[in-house]
């Protein structure tokens, strides 16, 4: 296992194994990795796909299974949770500007164990994605964490992975070109092991904010949802799933059909805890059965029927929503008030924004 450096200003000698020695081109690292090995890209400029800085082609991984790429400012780490440039708007992601270029910027190749950690990603042209982790064949482990995708045909296409975790990603832009445009999609051929959470979505135009088809069962938990554009859906389910303490807001500048819509035929879903605010419809179910209660379902143009055990029609009170801040004052109704938890009694309702994740 070893560690593989890119910057720009490196020596571009192999194995390029130090910063002095780094690769200046993102493809010539990815290709030199083994597996096991991290690729550590430096956030010293913007990495440009226009043929000069870096190729004016998607960046393919697919030399090897459990290959880790991460971005770092100043040391290695320190944009990891914890780290000191975590989401810091400045310095908190590698930026690479797809510069609005016909092709996808990462592809993930047929292979398992594949990581993806504080990047940013530019691309203005909507027809292609960021993050097309589009598979031909089943494979397992892959892991999207702390990156920010600004628009794209959809923001990370998945399909054929089992076990993959998208989480505290961020997703601005629009996403409104071609097949059902998203900001995360799986098609019906992922499997199983899906968990979407702690995610904030702040985008424009999409079909959809997530978008799960197929016999995933999918995780969903403690995302944010505050749209300020046309959407169908901020939470689309083709079949089953467990959906909890998410927050959905449709601010002044969107319009939600469906806060979560839930479309199986046969299996059944979880959907409990949640606040959806403003959307034309809260919940849409057409699953044979779906279970759920302890939502706050407020200001909507209609609500699941009948209400389910522990749901409320009252105003969650956030501390700012019109700025993003969906933590609830203390007199909000949702405070210990949601789904019971054995030996703990009740939990609260909505998404456990964290104020050091605003911004």
């Amino acid at each position: 296992m070893a560690d593989i450096y890119v910057n720009h200003t490196g020596s571009s000698t192999p194995p390029y194994d130090t910063e002095v020695k780094a690769a200046t081109d993102i493809q010539v690292a990815l290709d030199a990795a083994s597996s096991g090995d991290t690729v550590w890209i430096k956030a010293d400029e913007d990495y440009v796909m226009d043929g000069v800085d870096q190729q004016a082609a998607q960046f393919d991984v697919d030399v090897n299974d459990s290959v880790a790429i991460k971005g770092y400012y100043l040391n290695t780490g320190d944009q990891d949770y914890g780290g000191a440039y975590y989401k810091d708007d400045t310095n908190g992601w590698v930026v690479i500007d797809a510069n609005s270029g016909a092709y996808h910027v990462f592809s993930a190749g047929n292979y398992n164990k594949l990581v993806w950690m504080n990047f940013k990603t530019i691309n203005a042209n909507t027809a292609y994605i960021p993050f097309d982790l589009t598979l031909t064949t089943y494979k397992t482990g892959y892991m999207v964490k702390n990156c920010w995708v600004t628009g794209g045909q959809r923001g990370i296409s998945c399909s054929y992975i089992q076990n993959i975790i998208i989480q505290d990603c961020k997703f601005t832009g629009v996403y409104s070109s071609g097949l059902n445009p998203s900001a995360i999609y799986f098609t019906s051929t992922v499997s199983r092991g899906v968990l979407i959470e702690s995610c904030e979505f702040t985008h424009g135009n999409a079909k959809y904010s997530i978008c799960t088809l197929g016999y995933g069962s999918p995780t969903i938990c403690n995302n944010t949802f505050n749209i300020n554009g046309s959407v169908t859906s901020a939470i689309e389910l083709g079949y089953s799933g467990w959906v909890s303490n998410n927050t959905i807001y449709e601010n002044s500048g969107g319009a939600i059909d469906y806060g979560i819509r839930i479309e199986a035929t046969a299996l059944c879903s979880a959907v409990y805890n949640n606040i959806i605010v403003g959307c034309t419809i809260s919940i849409k179910e057409t699953a044979a059965a779906t279970f759920g209660g302890w939502n706050c379902l407020y200001n909507n143009g209609s609500d699941w029927s009948p209400l389910r055990e522990g749901d409320i029609q009252s105003d969650p009170q956030f501390m700012d929503a019109a700025n993003g801040d969906f933590r609830l004052k203390p007199t909000s109704p949702c405070l210990n008030t949601g789904k019971p938890t054995p030996g703990s009694g009740y939990t609260s309702i909505g998404a456990w924004q964290r104020k050091s994740l605003l911004g």
